[in-house]
């Protein structure tokens, strides 16, 4: 690994050191422990993996991004290694989104392989999902944006974690749009992410002002009911209460069960802040108009509520000091946009808010601290953070000298409606469709301003030639077992994923893709 010291010489003499076995060892158990319980990394099955650790079988790459999402993660270490969204390089990784997607359908990842065992086919659903849940946080509800579809998904919903560990199949498959109850938390927040994207794509295009106001309010009433059955599924022991929540302060299931009901309650605020006058994403105000004063009031309630019940699990979260928790970037944006939400209707309908303005105060410290623990661990929740408190801020100015209230105009519909967090609008993307206009000159002249751009572009990475080979890790004698390692493999023959993607039509068969839809020769 590169050590803190010399970190900078290291990178700049293209040298780094292979972990060894010591170092692997603590990465897998850092990431298991802490890591894996978020939905998002729940897709590698702890005991196979270790056993191929042991029999010098692990794939090298996995095992360096797992050292390399265990030190970004839980600040562990003394590694400068970052991912690129936790660096805020949004532009670098929004490409690579579209990339882990279509290897995922090329991998035919969205259907189940009756061919191989349990344990390899729970692992395909679970990445499937894990890319689902990656790509409609990247696409915010927009179309034009997404890459991973749901109704190109087939799998069912992740098993229980129990099943999952000790290889024990379960008898019947819950799927995503079933009513049947679901087998556990990781498959909950597949279900709550699913149904919070499919009522932003509802709401962006309920804003565009593209239906009519009763369209609209059949629209909600439908997405309420879902919401509502999507409760019923629940068992008992995943269900929020402050109680669940404290048998589950030392439990490493933890972030997984806040996050879920955090969510959920974000539904909710997304569902009925489109008919919240004064914000960007509400409806415009001629069809805004056209509602009954009673369903306004009643969207308007229930928004406050459910971002006041967002504020109350972060603030008993906070309460039981859940500093082994990591927890993720989603929970900040939730903490963000629930105190928004509620400074604005205190703003806005102060005189109707059932709500002291001392338990406001006390949420807002709550949800700050929370993006604070996170952005420790992220640096690009610095930027949640600063917004936060800019909103605070200005707020208590407003409060102060209510003719400094800035009034935002609700006529504009954009087209494409992106909250301040998004991942897409962080990405920073310009049209720069003007400066690509032709201008009068030589036709020649185009290699020549093409070889300056990519000197240019060169000289701002600081390369100074062609492109140099990638350093090599040499991991290959760290993994290798000896005799004594070798007889005292506990899991003898093969491994529950030996096979998973060795059978006829199952990982890249493009040539045959191609000859079907008649772009390739049959030889």
């Amino acid at each position: 690994m590169l050590s803190s010291s010399d970190a900078t010489d290291g990178l700049s003499a293209n040298i780094f050191k292979s972990p060894d076995n010591i170092q692997i060892q603590a990465a897998l158990d850092i990431f298991f422990m802490r890591i894996y319980p978020l939905p998002g990394y729940a897709f590698l099955h702890r005991a196979s993996l270790y056993d191929r650790l042991h029999r010098g079988q692990a794939d090298q790459s996995l095992l360096l991004s797992i050292i390399a999402i265990s030190t970004c993660l839980t600040e562990t270490g003394s590694s400068k290694l970052r991912c690129k969204m936790c660096l805020g390089e949004y532009s670098s990784a929004f490409p690579l989104v579209s990339l882990l997607s279509r290897f995922a359908f090329s991998l035919k990842l969205n259907y189940d392989n009756q061919k191989v065992c349990f344990l390899a086919q729970e692992a395909r659903r679970r990445l499937m999902w894990a890319i689902y849940m990656l790509d409609q946080a990247w696409a915010a509800g927009l179309l034009e944006f997404t890459t991973c579809p749901v109704d190109a998904i087939y799998v069912s919903l992740p098993c229980p974690e129990e099943a999952w560990e000790l290889d024990i199949g379960p008898e019947t498959e819950v799927q995503l749009k079933s009513q049947n109850r679901l087998p556990g938390l990781l498959a909950a927040n597949v279900c709550v992410f699913y149904l919070r994207d499919k009522i932003l794509r509802h709401t962006k295009r309920f804003a565009a002002g593209n239906y009519s106001a009763l369209d609209i309010m059949y629209g909600i009433r439908e997405l309420e009911t879902e919401l509502e059955q999507f409760c019923v599924r629940l068992p008992p022991s995943s269900a929020y209460s402050k109680r669940n929540l404290r048998l589950r302060a030392h439990s490493p299931w933890l972030s997984r069960f806040v996050l879920l009901h955090v969510v959920w309650h974000q539904s909710h605020c997304d569902l009925y802040r489109c008919i919240t006058s004064g914000l960007i994403e509400s409806v415009p105000t001629s069809i805004l108009n056209e509602f009954d004063n009673a369903f306004v009031t009643k969207c308007r309630e229930r928004c406050t509520d459910h971002a006041l019940q967002i504020a109350d699990i972060i603030s008993s979260l906070v309460d039981i000091r859940p500093e082994s928790s990591v927890l993720p970037m989603d929970m900040a944006i939730c903490a963000y946009q629930c105190i928004r939400l509620l400074l604005h209707g205190q703003r806005a309908y102060g005189h109707k808010l059932p709500v002291p303005s001392g338990r406001i105060k006390k949420y807002q410290q709550s949800c700050l601290q929370i993006i604070q623990n996170i952005a420790r661990i992220s640096p690009s929740v610095h930027t949640i953070e600063c917004d936060l408190k800019n909103l605070i801020d200005e707020t208590q100015d407003q409060n102060a000298h209510p003719e400094n209230c800035i009034r935002h105009s609700q006529q504009q519909t954009p087209r494409q409606i992106l909250s301040i967090h998004s991942l897409i609008g962080r990405s920073e993307f310009v049209d720069d469709s003007e400066e690509l206009a032709l201008h009068d000159g030589h036709a020649s002249d185009n290699s020549s301003v093409h070889e300056k751009d990519n000197d240019e572009y060169n000289r701002l990475l600081g390369m100074s030639g062609p492109l140099q080979p990638l350093p090599s890790f040499g991991l290959t004698e760290v993994m290798t077992p000896g005799p004594t390692m070798t007889s005292q493999m506990w899991l003898q023959g093969s491994n529950a994923f030996d096979g998973a993607w060795d059978e006829p039509g199952v990982g890249f068969d493009l040539i045959r893709q191609m000859q079907w839809d008649g772009l390739g020769c049959i030889g």
